[in-house]
């Protein structure tokens, strides 16, 4: 983590705001008044339901921004993320949502919040990104988990976890996630996985409802492996029926293997609270 510094700081942002949320337009306008008051510059991007974040950002000029503040929730900020991972600026979250995981920023205090900023008094936490290459995806990235499951049909899907090249454990079941310690307190979570200091460089593995006892576990596996994710299909009915999910947006139809492994660049995120990991879950949960 970088160290806290007071001086001069941040003075160009870019607003992604989800329009959808509650009170949005108010928040966003007093984040506007905040930072034109400290004598800052901004940009301001709308999420709408319909609205692909990479389009809308395409023609933007990024040269010289110092941060995003994204106003939402965990999922607008996990959009931002993918949207945004490419460029160096760390990312803070005004929380408009119900959990608030990764938004720094209470709603009710975005003024100082903003002064805070321009002045510099604020940590950087490094947050890991997973990658996940295949001949149906492309490449893409993911700031939870990759997930994996049945499509249309109510089938049980059989996945092959292979690790470093070696078949380790093939898994029938619901589906499959592969969570970064960002996303062990998202749907890994609600699978049964374990919980992780979003900081750490692990991997997590987490079946989802699995039919086997003996595969029922998760399994933490150390930052620098290479992840291979294989379809076992039974018979020809069920080749198109196994979907793969990044951060619960982009889904793709899984017709062979997704190799998984860290992302190159990690997403930077700006910590303004005082407050330690756990005392964050404690709260949260």
């Amino acid at each position: 983590m970088c160290p806290r510094t007071i001086g001069s700081g941040m003075n160009k942002f870019i607003i992604i705001a989800n329009a959808i949320k509650t009170n949005s337009k108010h928040y966003v306008e007093i984040l506007q008044d905040a930072i034109k008051s400290n004598h800052a510059t901004q940009e301001t991007v709308w999420i709408y339901d319909d609205t692909d974040l990479k389009e809308s950002i395409k023609d933007m000029d990024f040269s010289g921004m110092d941060a995003a503040i994204v106003v939402g929730g965990d999922g607008t900020m996990i959009r931002a993320a993918r949207a945004l991972r490419q460029y160096d600026f760390p990312f803070v979250g005004v929380n408009l949502g119900t959990v608030g995981f990764l938004c720094e920023i209470d709603k009710e205090h975005i003024p100082e919040s903003v002064k805070r900023l321009v002045e510099n008094d604020f940590e950087i936490e490094q947050r890991m990104m997973l990658c996940g290459v295949a001949e149906t995806t492309g490449r893409d990235y993911a700031l939870n988990e990759i997930a994996f499951g049945r499509g249309r049909q109510m089938n049980v899907v059989s996945l092959a976890l292979y690790v470093d090249g070696k078949h380790l454990i093939t898994y029938r079941g619901d589906g499959l996630v592969i969570a970064t310690p960002t996303g062990s307190t998202a749907y890994s979570l609600a699978c049964g996985g374990p919980i992780l200091d979003p900081r750490s460089r692990m991997i997590i593995v987490t079946p989802i409802a699995p039919h086997s006892i003996s595969s029922a576990r998760s399994i933490v596996l150390e930052v620098g492996v290479e992840i291979e994710i294989r379809p076992v299909f039974r018979n020809d009915r069920n080749q198109n029926d196994i979907v793969v999910c990044f951060d619960g947006t982009d889904t793709y139809s899984m017709t062979g293997p997704v190799g998984i492994c860290k992302a190159n660049n990690d997403l930077k995120m700006i910590k303004m609270s005082e407050t330690g990991f756990l005392d964050v879950l404690k709260h949260k949960l």
